[in-house]
């Protein structure tokens, strides 16, 4: 009885370790099966992940200004010639104003880099310098002096697209640079009677906005600045005009004093570094048109802005959508 017992314990025995070998084989098997699962799956990711197209860039936003007509290189090597269409008319007859302000120029330190052109015109008496009055002249500043460059003009009519046109091609032609500036000076008559006063031709005849618009898109040059120092000059009008001409413009929306602008300050710095800002130069003009108002007897109230043209398209479509919602009252 007692061998019996022994023998059925051994079989037990033995059934239990056939079943643990079975559940470590069982176990054993699942295990490897699941790494091999895994491993499959992997490589379907890395599959889906390399023939997957990669998303396309993002487009940058086209901005709706216009790039700017002029680029200025920096560290002072940058070429500027700078046009100044003097028409000194009564202002300088009776005044001398306009050679006032040839005289504030002047102190400009001379800068090889930087032309200062003068066209004298429209004038029956000049006061100083010895400018001649029954012919225009074409003078530079050099060295702080006022020199004689062209004296093969006639008397020109100022007022004319074609005269201004001439000074802007003789000029492109004789002092090219990367920078171009231009100033008128005489009186203002806004949008609808535009610049000047020929003392030598009819007094009814200006230089109309759209006379001046063909004459600088004729001459197919880009500006950096176009100013005006002249009265009542500065409105939509005038600057869409000039819109494809120039990147900046200095106008003043209200009547100027006989000092206008002050020339000096402005024209010192630009003379010691060509690369200075547009922006920098029209804050100088304007400060010290203000200052020079506000220290002088002669002084009156002064406006005079710094237009940015890069915007002048959106601030008519603006003006249109405003004139057009309160036409009735407008009108």
């Amino acid at each position: 009885m007692k061998q019996k017992q022994t023998s059925n314990g051994k079989i037990i025995l033995i059934v239990i370790l056939c079943g643990l070998l079975v559940l470590i084989v069982g176990a054993t098997v699942m295990l490897a099966y699941k790494k091999h699962l895994d491993k499959e799956r992997q490589a379907q990711i890395s599959t889906i992940a390399t023939t997957e197209e990669e998303p396309e860039e993002e487009e940058e936003e086209e901005s709706p200004y216009r790039d700017q007509l002029t680029t200025i290189l920096g560290n002072g090597e940058d070429e500027v010639t700078v046009m100044f269409y003097f028409n000194g008319s009564n202002l300088e007859s009776n005044y001398g104003s306009a050679t006032d302000d040839i005289s504030e120029m002047l102190v400009a330190p001379h800068n090889d880099n930087v032309n200062l052109v003068i066209q004298t015109t429209g004038t029956h008496q000049w006061q100083d310098f010895g400018i001649a009055s029954d012919h225009d002249q074409r003078y530079i500043i050099q060295n702080q002096d006022l020199v004689l460059v062209d004296d093969s003009l006639g008397q020109e009519d100022c007022t004319s697209e074609e005269a201004l046109l001439d000074f802007l091609l003789w000029t492109k032609e004789n002092y090219p640079a990367n920078r171009y500036m231009f100033v008128f000076w005489n009186h203002g008559g806004g949008a609808v009677t535009g610049f000047g006063y020929n003392e030598w031709g009819h007094p009814a005849h200006s230089l109309t906005i759209d006379e001046m618009q063909r004459a600088f898109a004729a001459s197919e040059m880009d500006f950096d600045m176009i100013g005006m120092d002249c009265c009542i000059m500065s409105s939509l009008e005038v600057c869409y005009a000039l819109y494809d001409s120039c990147d900046y413009m200095i106008l003043s929306e209200d009547f100027e004093s006989s000092l206008g602008w002050s020339y000096g300050g402005w024209l010192t710095q630009l003379c010691e570094d060509p690369s200075t800002s547009t922006e920098d130069l029209g804050t100088i003009i304007i400060d010290d048109m203000v200052q020079d108002n506000n220290d002088s007897r002669m002084g009156s109230s002064s406006t005079l802005a710094l237009i940015d043209q890069r915007y002048i398209p959106e601030l008519y479509e603006t003006w249109k959508q405003f004139a057009y919602a309160n036409e009735e009252v407008l009108l």
